[in-house]
C-alpha cells in the first residue's frame, strides 16, 4: 500500500505540473480569457485526479476508461505542446498552431478509436517446428487486463479463441486488474476457452499488484487452467510429448514473493519445451535451457505511439518475432490495453502459432 501511494503521489505531482503548464502557457496560445482557460485547467485536473483516487482505492470500475483517458490525453497535451513550443518561432505561427491543435484532436479520437472492436487475429507461423508440435495450432493471448468492467470483452475473447479451434491456449500474464472478489465473475467467464490439450497460464506483474496473488493462483487452477510459476508441466499430443514452462514476475519481488527462477521452471521439463515469460527480459536468464519457443508480452508496443521507444530501453525485445536461444520468441501487443483505453500506431491482438 505504501509502494501504491508513493507511486500515484508521484503521478499526482506529474499530472498537475502539466496542467499547470496547460493553464498558464498552452492555452494561452488560443484562449485569451483568463476565466475560460481556468475553467478548462479546473476540468483536466479534475479528471486526472479522479483516475488516481480510482486507483487508489479500487472503486470506479465502470467509468475506469473514461478517468484512464486523461492520461492518454494529457500525453497528447505534452508532446503537441513541444510542437507548439517549436512552432512558436515560425514565420506563420497563427496558422501553424491550429493545424497542430487539429493534430492532437485527431490523434485523440483515433487512438480511442483503435481499441474498439475485436483484437485483430495475428498468425505466425513457426517453422522448423519439432515433430511434437508439428501440425498444431496454439493461440497466445497477453495483457487481457480484465476488470470489473470488461464483462463483454471477455466474452468476446472466448468467443474469438473458440472459433480458432486451437489444440492448445497459452496465456501470458496480467489476466486482470482488480481484487478477486471483484474480478472473479468476469475471470470465470475464461473457463468457457475450448482446446484440445488446455491452457497454461503464467503470470504477469499485474497479479501481484492486489495482495492476493495466491488466491489469484488457486481460482485460476480451478477454473481449469494449468497455473505455471516457476514450473513446468507435460503435453501429450498426438504427435509425441513436450513441455511447457511458466515464469513469476520480476514484480514478485516488490511483494516479498518468489522472483522468476528459471533453474528451478525448467527442472525435469520435458524437451522440446515452450516457454511463458511476461516480460521479454525474464527470458533471457532462460537462454542456457534452450526453449524452442518463448511467448511474452508486457510491452503492448508501447500502446500509444511513441511510447515504443521507451519500452525499447527496459526490454530487450518489444513486438514481434525474434531469434533466441536457437529457437524463436514472439512478443504479442496485447489484446487489451492498461490506462487508458487508446491505441496508437499499434493494435491489440490475438495470436495465433501455425507450427510447421
Amino acid at each position: 500500500m505504501i509502494q501504491k501511494t508513493i507511486f500515484l503521489s508521484l503521478v499526482s505531482i506529474v499530472l498537475i505540473s502539466l496542467s499547470y503548464y496547460f493553464y498558464v502557457r498552452v492555452s494561452a496560445f488560443f484562449i485569451h480569457n483568463k476565466k475560460i482557460r481556468l475553467t478548462f485547467f479546473t476540468l483536466l485536473l479534475t479528471w486526472q485526479l479522479g483516475y488516481v483516487a480510482a486507483n487508489m482505492f479500487n472503486t470506479l470500475w465502470d467509468f475506469r476508461g473514461f478517468l484512464a483517458a486523461s492520461l492518454g490525453v494529457s500525453f497528447f497535451i505534452f508532446v503537441y505542446s513541444l510542437l507548439l513550443e517549436a512552432a512558436v518561432r515560425v514565420k506563420f505561427f497563427n496558422f501553424t498552431k491550429y493545424v497542430i491543435l487539429s493534430l492532437f484532436f485527431i490523434s485523440v479520437v483515433v487512438s480511442i478509436q483503435n481499441v474498439k472492436g475485436e483484437p485483430n487475429i495475428k498468425t505466425v507461423q513457426i517453422d522448423n517446428s519439432p515433430k511434437e508440435l508439428k501440425g498444431l495450432k496454439g493461440v497466445l493471448l497477453t495483457d487481457l487486463h480484465i476488470d470489473p468492467s470488461k464483462g463483454e470483452f471477455a466474452d468476446l475473447l472466448v468467443s474469438s479463441v473458440n472459433g480458432l479451434n486451437p489444440d492448445m491456449v497459452f496465456i501470458g500474464g496480467d489476466i486482470c486488474d482488480g481484487v478477486l472478489d471483484d474480478v472473479r465473475g468476469n475471470l470465470s467467464k475464461l473457463a468457457h476457452i475450448r482446446s484440445a490439450y488446455g491452457v497454461y497460464y503464467a503470470p504477469g506483474n499485474h497479479e501481484y499488484y492486489y495482495g492476493d496473488f495466491d488466491q489469484k493462483m488457486y481460482f485460476l487452477s480451478a477454473l481449469g487452467f494449468n497455473v505455471l510459476v516457476n514450473s513446468n508441466t507435460v503435453v501429450n499430443a498426438k504427435n509425441g510429448s513436450f513441455g511447457v514452462v511458466g515464469l513469476s514476475d520480476l514484480a514478485a519481488k516488490r511483494v516479498g514473493l518468489e522472483e522468476p527462477n528459471q533453474q528451478k521452471g525448467f527442472f525435469g521439463v520435458t524437451k522440446p519445451s515452450i516457454l511463458i515469460s511476461h516480460q521479454p527480459k525474464s527470458a533471457l536468464d532462460a537462454k542456457p535451457y534452450h526453449p524452442f519457443l518463448t511467448l511474452s508480452g508486457h510491452t503492448h508496443n508501447g500502446q500509444i505511439w511513441p511510447f515504443g521507444y521507451l519500452v525499447s530501453l527496459v526490454q530487450p525485445f518489444v513486438y514481434g518475432e525474434y531469434e533466441f536461444a536457437g529457437g524463436k520468441i514472439v512478443v504479442s501487443s496485447g489484446c487489451g490495453v492498461w490506462g487508458p483505453p487508446m491505441r496508437l500506431f499499434t493494435d491489440s491482438e490475438i495470436v495465433v502459432l501455425e507450427f510447421k
